[in-house]
């Protein structure tokens, strides 16, 4: 209702102030207006994708700039060239034409009003792309009714589905261009009204960096002959999902599902450390070659990891307001699903608005949900079984463990399955600086430089005030290794010096899955460096010797601890950097401690 308000008092303001100035002034505003958004439009998405891979999301500041990225990226251009075409044209024309009282009020009043269209339009489209809750204003035309997403209502003056039309027509009419907007945006509206779909009622993130997924295989299960209701069955459900398209009508017959299985990078992780996506935060474009007709399809289900720790994969439907977490440390890829209907093809994937097109070709065929159920448990479907280039080198390795006490063996060489801080210092709360801190005063994230007086003394601290370890999620376990000269593990060893400089630290279980660093404990005479980044792993040691955080063989009081979160569970085999083995624990150790 308040959207509504708002979109409607922007028209009546600028239909107003234009009726006053008359009519001449009034078409010639309409016209920069006009102008203005076809260029904000042009610009929108390079825009925005610049500020999202540019801006760091390390700060509150910076990550409240991330959350409205797309916001600017549409204000800014329009509010920008259209002040910048009325400088022009008031330098060019800066007299007015007197025409008929009447005639000049109601064309003024009229051209004012096309031009509040537009404005109020760009303003809502922007202010739908922000960080805010689901209903923002009171306006949430696409939620769940029944098992899928529908198209619930609009604005009293749908301002927002007004614009979007029109500079989709121009797109591909007096402002042709060979990217239209109509093709890749075929309802504008639609992605604001998305983009707020996020976990715990918007408060989760709304967007992602342009880099951080990619499209690593397609598939497709039925088609002709598979009736709908049968391409909607699987082997996890009792009953066939009752999916509906957008409009809220059935799927038409010979639709088919078309798989798309999307590798994540780290850094789309939330600040708790798990990847979090609903059924709007994803979505496909597709088109019919024959009518040029387009359409947005969100998924109707998706395949993952069962649970952490687990080699099981298993396919979970979006039949409700819920939200797919990636399943415990490790970041296995997702394989999104989605019902097409005939004649139509994927031309593009969207994550959080970060578009990928979708080439034609590679796409692996399941005839029908059946058989595309026999290939998800053990992940074949996804291409499991990823994490590093290749495999693991363990010539020079060092072995803990000989056949026995590998967990002993283990600890005592500085592997150790805990979330407290290192050397078991203790930050009083309020005293933390920039790093993020919990209700239960575990450490979220951040990085921040101390001296090591400042961490000492923790008996003198009220234990209500005493931050002592890093924050891990249920079904996490955090794993420090010693890296400082003489140990197992160091840096300075031959096997770690054999390794690229550029190349990143893993713990590897015994499936084979690679757990990346999320941070690091340093420590010498003069400084205390703590680095938590869960969505940043370390990219390698050049990145450590760029935070100037190098140990030296000549200076026995350095000490550099990696941190890494891990599935619990699971049984730790090696640590390694890139695909070199630097120790192998001979048996694994199984990681079952519950951490608080």
């Amino acid at each position: 209702m308040f959207m509504s308000l708002l979109a409607i008092a922007v028209i009546g303001l600028l239909g107003y102030i234009w009726m006053t100035r008359g009519f001449f002034s009034a078409l010639i505003h309409m016209v920069c207006v006009i102008i203005a958004g076809a260029i904000a439009f042009a610009l929108w998405e390079p825009l925005s994708y610049l500020i999202l891979a540019k801006g760091p999301d390390d700060r509150k500041f910076t990550a409240f700039v991330l959350g409205t990225a797309w916001a600017w990226g549409l204000v800014v251009p329009f509010a920008a060239s259209l002040a910048l075409l009325r400088l022009g044209v008031d330098k060019l024309i800066p007299a007015n034409v007197q025409v008929q009282s009447t005639v000049s009020y109601v064309g003024g009043a009229a051209c004012g009003a096309v031009s509040g269209v537009i404005t109020a339009g760009i303003v809502v489209i922007a202010l739908g792309t922000m960080r805010m809750s689901s209903d923002f204003l009171g306006y949430q035309p696409i939620q769940y009714q029944g098992e899928s997403l529908r198209r619930t209502g609009g604005l009293i003056v749908p301002v927002d589905r007004l614009v979007g039309s029109f500079y989709g027509h121009l797109s591909e009419t007096a402002f042709r261009t060979s990217q239209p907007l109509a093709r890749w945006y075929p309802d504008v509206s639609h992605t604001p009204a998305v983009m707020r779909l996020t976990d715990r009622q918007g408060r989760a993130k709304n967007f992602a960096r342009p880099a951080e997924f990619e499209v690593i295989r397609r598939y497709r299960v039925g088609g002709e002959g598979v009736s709908v209701v049968d391409l909607l069955r699987d082997s996890w459900g009792v009953r066939p999902h009752d999916a509906k398209q957008l409009d809220g009508t059935p799927y038409p017959p010979g639709s088919r599902i078309e798989g798309i299985v999307l590798d994540f990078k780290p850094s789309i992780k939330e600040l708790h450390g798990q990847i979090v996506l609903g059924e709007g935060q994803i979505w496909i474009v597709v088109e019919n070659a024959q009518t040029g007709d387009r359409k947005t399809i969100h998924p109707v289900g998706v395949v993952a990891k069962a649970a952490p720790g687990d080699i099981a994969f298993g396919r979970f439907r979006f039949d409700s307001e819920v939200f797919v977490a990636s399943a415990g440390a490790a970041i296995e890829p997702m394989g999104f699903e989605f019902v097409v209907p005939p004649g139509y093809e994927p031309i593009a994937v969207y994550v959080r608005n970060i578009r990928r097109e979708l080439p034609a070709g590679n796409v692996a065929t399941y005839r029908s949900a059946a058989e595309r159920d026999r290939d998800v448990p053990a992940g074949s479907i996804l291409k499991a079984g990823r994490g590093g280039s290749g495999p693991i080198d363990r010539s020079m390795a060092t072995t803990l463990g000989t056949g026995r006490q590998s967990d002993e063996a283990a600890r005592a060489a500085g592997i150790t399955d805990t979330n407290i801080l290192v050397g078991r210092f203790v930050i009083q709360k309020g005293r933390e600086k920039s790093l993020q801190v919990g209700e239960s005063n575990g450490i979220l994230g951040g990085e921040e430089k101390f001296a090591p007086s400042e961490l000492q003394g923790g008996a003198g601290i009220d234990r209500a005030l005493q931050v002592r370890t890093f924050e891990v999620n249920r079904g996490t376990v955090m794993v420090q290794v010693d890296v400082s000269r003489g140990r197992p593990a160091s840096l300075l060893s031959p096997a770690a010096a054999a390794a690229g400089r550029n190349d990143p630290p893993y713990l590897i279980d015994a499936n084979g899955t690679r757990y990346p660093a999320v941070g690091f404990f340093y420590e010498d005479q003069e400084l205390v460096f703590i680095r938590y980044t869960p969505g940043k792993p370390v990219s390698g040691i050049a990145e450590l010797q760029d935070y100037r955080v190098m140990l030296s063989a000549s200076r026995p009081d350095q000490k550099l601890t990696l941190l890494f979160l891990c599935d619990q569970g699971v049984h730790l085999s090696t640590f390694a950097i890139g695909d070199k083995a630097v120790v192998v624990l001979d048996p694994p150790i199984k990681l079952e401690r519950t951490q608080r």
